[in-house]
């Protein structure tokens, strides 16, 4: 109850602070002003009375000092007084103030552009429609892991699941495109795909169940936005017209936005109906053939559904469908259902990974924070006649390390800032070398900024708190604060120096190392389709 009173007076105080000040020196003069009157009802004369009351009685500031500290507003009155102070000295001192920004820049912006990465890679929700409640359903058994199954199974779990509210199915492949030598990227889709993401057309329509669903529809294509700004140029009026594919006319009907987000690892050029899938190469039989593992089943788990739910439901129709096609399905198999509202699921195996990253960012800071410590114990020596004086006058110990530590907090947020500025460089550079989705942005959100918060307030303890409290103390001469940051920079910087030649090591043994055979003149097929293939030499081992 006595925090919650301070921080309604300390909010209180922020939003009415003049209107407070008047009602306190009101208070304070009436309370002056009725010790007056008593004396003049006791034959003082006036002016003597108000004398004698204000000698009495005090200060007005003194008391309205002293209402402050009963409701805890004198702490922010003197926080702003150490901001204002730090801010002076901080400007007096540029040289200092810039080095102490940058090193602190260097080591929170690698931990931003680190969790950066994690934020968009496994926090951040794909921008689809109900993130959550999609998943990405995948064949498992004790012997066997396969991301595709067979078309006519998805259509068996789909006419069957009751915990599904809706089945999408994708299957990617190349295509030849008019007389392009490079095929394109494409995406073999039902026709539900972009309503269930919750996508609109930049242009034109997206593929939907009823136009685009029967086998005998019309031929239709969706192409990227990029494809389409690529191949012709931005220019609108390619909706509606015939294109080429495979040898097979169809028609543009839509363009995707530019940050649609398509699912799965890859972004195509083109989507097509997968009931349309014969018509692009003649005599498959994806469609109807039981024991192919071509596609990739995707779902929306039903309203109030679980995943653990949908998978003992289609672990029971596992087991019907075994004994309709004994030989298509495995013996013990099930249906493992994983997270596809993100880029990336997080599996116990990459905590490690992650885990060491995060050690070694953190141990950056660790040796930004230590030279920045080592720079702080040597200007408090430049500062001992300013602390003596500031001692001399009456100033505690604990008032003076207070403001000490404030200069750090400011160094810290101000090093934070710049280190999300670097951050955001770092990862939009990133995204670009390895053309991410167009929808992935190195923009921080909450999450990035809560981070970057909680990184200067570690920093500012880190480097800030045993300086401030030698200076305080006026010890800042003695080593042993020295040795103690000295020891802790020489122990980060020799354990970041044998990761780094490690990995230098290992990337040499990746690209140098002798396989044992001539591969100077291989060469690898890629399999677009059954209608198109490609041939590429390779520069490197198979």
């Amino acid at each position: 109850m006595r925090l919650y009173a301070r921080l309604r007076s300390w909010f209180k105080w922020m939003v009415k602070s003049s209107r407070l000040e008047n009602e306190m020196e009101a208070e304070v003069r009436f309370h002056l002003e009725s010790y007056a009157a008593d004396l003049v009802r006791s034959g003082v004369p006036q002016q003597e009375a108000m004398r004698r009351a204000r000698v009495e009685f005090g200060g007005i500031e003194s008391h309205k000092d002293a209402i402050r500290a009963s409701l805890g507003l004198r702490w922010w009155d003197e926080l702003w007084i150490d901001l204002r102070y730090a801010t002076r000295k901080l400007r007096n001192s540029p040289g200092f103030a810039l080095t102490a920004v940058l090193v602190l820049a260097i080591g929170i912006g690698v931990n931003v552009t680190a969790f950066s990465a994690f934020n968009l890679i496994v926090l951040k929700s794909l921008p689809v429609r109900d993130p959550d409640s999609l998943m990405r359903l995948q064949r498992r058994s004790p012997e066997n892991i396969v991301g595709q199954m067979p078309y006519p199974s998805v259509v068996f779990y789909r006419e069957h699941a009751k915990t599904l509210s809706a089945v999408i199915v994708t299957m990617g492949t190349r295509m030849e495109f008019d007389r392009d030598v490079q095929p394109v990227s494409a995406n073999f889709v039902t026709a539900n795909y972009f309503t269930e993401l919750g996508t609109a057309a930049a242009y034109g329509r997206l593929l939907n169940p009823e136009r685009d669903g029967p086998a005998n529809a019309a031929p239709a294509v969706v192409l990227s936005f990029g494809f389409w700004q690529r191949r012709f140029g931005a220019d609108p009026s390619i909706v509606g017209k015939m294109i080429s594919l495979n040898k097979k006319a169809t028609t543009v009907v839509g363009i995707t936005p530019y940050t649609f987000a398509s699912l799965g690892a890859q972004y195509p050029d083109v989507w097509l109906p997968l009931t349309q899938q014969p018509y692009f190469v003649e005599g498959s039989k994806v469609l109807a053939d039981t024991s192919a593992a071509s596609v990739e089943m995707w779902a929306r788990l039903a309203p109030g559904g679980t995943a653990q739910m949908a998978e003992q439901e289609l672990l029971a129709l596992t087991n019907e469908l075994r004994k309709q096609q004994p030989k298509d399905v495995w013996d013990h198999e099930f249906i493992k259902t994983d997270p596809a509202g993100h880029i990336q699921v997080l599996k116990p195996e990459m905590y490690l990974v992650f885990t060491m990253v995060g050690a070694l960012t953190l141990l950056i800071l660790a040796v930004a924070c230590a030279n920045l410590g080592g720079l702080l114990l040597a200007r408090g020596v430049a500062r001992e006649h300013e602390i003596g004086i500031r001692i001399a006058i009456g100033a505690s110990r604990q008032r003076i390390f207070r403001q000490l530590f404030t200069e750090s907090l400011m160094l810290a947020f101000l090093g934070s800032v710049a280190g999300l500025a670097l951050g955001f460089v770092v990862l939009r550079v990133l995204l670009v070398m390895i053309e991410a989705p167009t929808w992935t942005s190195a923009t921080p959100d909450w999450r990035v900024f809560l981070f970057a918060v909680g990184m200067a307030l570690a920093a500012a303890v880190f480097f800030g708190l045993a300086p401030a409290w030698q200076i305080a103390r006026q010890r800042q001469r003695r080593t042993v604060a020295r040795q103690i940051l000295v020891g802790a920079q020489v122990a980060a910087s020799c354990v970041l120096l044998i990761v780094a030649g490690l990995l230098v090591r290992a990337t040499q043994h990746v690209m140098y190392t002798d396989p044992g055979y001539g591969y100077e003149q291989a060469i690898s097929v890629d399999q677009g389709s059954p209608a198109t293939a490609t041939r590429r030499p390779r520069r490197g081992p198979i």
